[in-house]
């Protein structure tokens, strides 16, 4: 029978792969080009043994071990066929390595190689030095890590090769972020060193923590799927070679190929701040050359006295200058109105009349008045009471969604912060009951649906009462002076929780991603066209909301403009336009579906999060503006209907009830019709690549269905309650939802949507270990 690796001694074969090239680096004499290295002795051996000494007991295997593993026990075999290209990768991963190391140890040509082809150039001395005092520190620490109080810390700050949960998909381990960046520590060369051929004896050796964040996965080039590509994706290849081992060991080679197209393994290292990152990336490099198809990065490194966003100083500088202003604003306008307020009780003489008209400016910045704005139950309510309610439940579910099952704000990340990816995914979308979350689409058609509603209503309103002349500069203003001011509030508390963070993620080079597009495609954003960009260039991916409704509203104009004077012709138009707007939409998704140029699909990427980011399907079916005009402008055909001349229907109390029940029951099904999850229910569950490349007409359909179901419900909803609220109102349901406690949830909820993700995408990069997919884990906890 084979032997069988375990992955104990996987692990310990690993851990000793990177202890020996650490040996092997720290133990060969570094001078420039004037030295021959073919001269010098080497007695790397014997450091090599003295390591084995120590730690033999705990962590590494002996050569004794190592010499009786045969040709047959690798954990994959050369002939694996048909992944990706990965025999160079899969195959040697045991007994080659040991004699490829064996072999490097011998050989200080080697090393000579990669420090004196990079490093040893007149003007690099400095860096030559620092070397040295990196190689000496990290002796130190390998052969006697208790020593010292330093060289304790920097290895129990850094995590382990493999870590725990692997097999279960955590693919990154921080180690001790904090204890890294507080290690500080100054050695006399002559006192702490044995050996001071690494560095000169009048070196005294200064130094910090420094926390790296390293990654691996597979060349770019070794991954021939191309998700992106129009109608040419490629199936990725289930594994059923019997010699890979057990089922269970085919199937994590299996998710690891798919989970790399997107996340890489990370690992935080501390080192002494004397190394440079350069230095050690080439070190690891080195190590790892084997692995050809393997990839080795070094996506930063830090110490507790670097500034972060160093090149964003104008940016940081005008940032202050805005909120110094902004707190000046603020405290003017609320000291003013305090000394207003006291003048009224003293019934000082003064024209206020001439106060109010001064300092009307400043008071728009005052708590004291927008906290009576937030908080004021008496001022009268619109005439749909119910909107309140709702709105302010659909946006905390909404806000659920995003920061739980549904995190868009990791997208942009190129590594995983969570723990037992995606299988927690997976387990977690079988439950019916967080279906409504990952298929959130049909929440977002609800605030679709009520915008095009509340626009209707308030314009006809208007018109009617002779306070609205239709004026397109003027419609153009209104919507575009209502959104920018919070918008640019949104952009500048973005940029603040940038800045302020701090832990493993929260580097310049981790999280520019995020914050980059809020400046450089500012101009996108405040004309309210970012929705067409790439899913990477706007500024958080929920502001796409925003652009898609402003450009709805515009399209929206000539329908309101003919529908202001309600003579037959233009009524007939106005319907017609409609009815033209709502076919639009859903012939553009069906054509986009059956011609499959949307790269991977809505539906398909929702449930596997371990694709890459499906940024042609984000576009084509979510954020493009022809998706969402069926919801909008049946919105504005609700309120046409709410507001016409002609009488109601003559419903009795019972069909107006039965009528909402059929709208509920509609709400909660569409959500529900998702055609890959059904057919995993049903036992049918596929291979992603052929899920992906072969998908049928009838996943089009359901998932169309799905939609329209949704939009249904929704209006059929807003029609009951737009037409019939004398007769429903003394429910108790609709009394709950048109209670004035929901005003101030109300009036902020646009504010919540915008603020909601930054606040969720800070929560995440703050945290110093792997994190469960659902980041505060509320739904899932109920069901455990």
């Amino acid at each position: 029978m084979m032997k069988r690796v375990s992955v104990k001694r996987f692990q310990s074969i690993s851990i000793r792969i990177v202890a020996t090239i650490l040996v092997v680096a720290i133990n060969d004499r570094f001078e420039c080009r004037s030295i021959d290295w073919k001269q010098i002795p080497i007695n790397s051996t014997t450091d090599l043994q003295n390591f084995s000494l120590n730690f033999k007991e705990n962590v590494l295997i002996s050569n004794d071990t190592f010499q009786k593993i045969d040709d047959d026990d690798r954990i994959v075999k050369e002939n694996f066929q048909n992944a990706n290209n990965l025999i160079d990768f899969w195959s040697t991963i045991n007994k080659k390595y040991y004699h490829h190391y064996l072999s490097l140890l011998n050989d200080s040509i080697v090393l000579n190689q990669l420090i004196d082809g990079n490093f040893c150039d007149d003007n690099d001395r400095i860096d030559l030095d620092l070397d040295r005092q990196c190689l000496a520190l990290l002796k130190r620490t390998l052969l006697d890590p208790l020593q010292n109080e330093w060289s304790a810390k920097l290895l129990d700050s850094s995590a382990t090769i493999l870590g725990s949960g692997l097999l279960s998909g955590t693919f990154t381990n921080y180690g001790d972020f904090d204890q890294c960046l507080r290690i500080q520590a100054s050695i006399e060369n002559h006192q702490d060193f044995e050996d001071n051929r690494l560095t000169r004896k009048s070196d005294r050796i200064n130094f910090y923590g420094q926390y790296c964040l390293m990654s691996f996965g597979l060349r770019k080039s070794a991954s021939v799927i191309d998700f992106e590509s129009d109608r040419s994706l490629r199936n990725l290849i289930e594994l059923k070679d019997d010699r890979l081992g057990p089922h269970w060991r085919r199937k994590f080679i299996q998710n690891w190929i798919e989970i790399n197209q997107r996340f890489r393994m990370t690992r935080g290292i501390c080192l002494p701040s004397v190394c440079r990152a350069k230095f050690v990336e080439n070190l690891f490099r080195k190590a790892i050359e084997l692995l050809k198809k393997f990839e080795l990065r070094l996506e930063y490194c830090q110490t507790k006295n670097q500034t972060q966003f160093e090149e964003w100083l104008t940016i940081k500088i005008s940032l202050s200058l805005i909120i110094v202003f902004l707190l000046i604003l603020i405290t003017s306008g609320t000291l003013i109105e305090t000394l207003q307020v006291e003048r009224i009780k003293n019934q000082d003489d003064f024209d206020e009349q001439i106060w109010d008209r001064k300092q009307s400016i400043l008071k728009c910045f005052s708590l004291i008045s927008n906290g009576k704005n937030l908080f004021d139950f008496v001022e009268k309510r619109n005439e749909f009471p119910w909107i309140d309610g709702l709105r302010s439940l659909f946006t905390m579910m909404l806000v659920l969604a995003h920061s739980t099952l549904s995190q868009g704000v990791v997208e942009l990340s190129p590594i995983s912060p969570f723990q037992h990816f995606p299988d927690n995914f997976h387990r977690y979308s079988r439950i019916v009951s967080n279906w409504y979350l990952y298929n959130s689409l049909f929440l977002v058609k609800f605030f679709f649906v009520m915008g095009g509603f509340l626009v209707g209503t308030n314009h006809l309103r208007k018109s009617k009462s002779g306070l609205n002349r239709m004026n397109f500069f003027r419609f153009f203003m209104n919507r575009w002076l209502r959104f920018t001011p919070s918008f640019i509030g949104y952009v500048l508390f973005t940029s603040i929780m940038g800045f302020i963070g701090q832990g493993p993620l929260f580097h310049t080079k981790i999280i520019e991603n995020y914050l980059l597009p809020c400046w450089n495609n500012l101009h996108w954003h405040l004309f309210y066209v970012h929705n067409w960009l790439d899913f990477s260039e706007m500024c958080g991916f929920q502001s796409w909301y925003i652009g898609v409704d402003f450009q709805l509203y515009l399209i929206a104009f000539p329908v309101l403009y003919l529908f202001t004077e309600t003579t037959k012709s233009r009524t007939k138009i106005v319907w017609m336009m409609i009815v033209i707007m709502i076919t639009i939409s859903y012939l553009s998704v069906l054509f986009i579906f059956v011609r499959k140029i949307h790269g991977i699909p809505y539906f398909i990427s929702v449930l596997y999060p371990q694709l890459p980011v499906a940024r042609k399907g984000f576009l084509y079916y979510w954020t493009a503006t022809y998706n969402h005009l069926d919801s909008y402008f049946i919105g504005i055909a609700l309120a046409l209907l709410c507001c016409r001349k002609s009488p109601q229907l003559n419903l009795s109390k019972i069909s107006i009830d039965r009528l909402l029940f059929l709208s509920l029951a509609l709400m909660l099904i569409g959500p529900l019709l998702f055609a890959p999850r059904l057919k995993s229910i049903l036992g049918s569950e596929e291979n992603i690549g052929n899920l992906i490349e072969s998908y049928s007409l009838l996943d089009v359909f359901i998932t169309t269905l799905s939609n329209l179901i949704s939009v249904a419900g929704i209006s059929l909803f807003f029609y009951i309650c737009s037409n019939y609220w004398s007769a429903i109102k003394t429910q108790l349901s609709f009394r709950f939802l048109s209670n004035r406690f929901w005003l101030p949830l109300s009036r902020l909820s646009f504010t919540i949507y915008l603020l909601h993700v930054p606040i969720n995408w800070f929560l995440i990069h703050q945290q110093r270990h792997p994190q469960s997919s659902t980041e505060f884990e509320l739904v899932c906890r109920c069901h455990h």
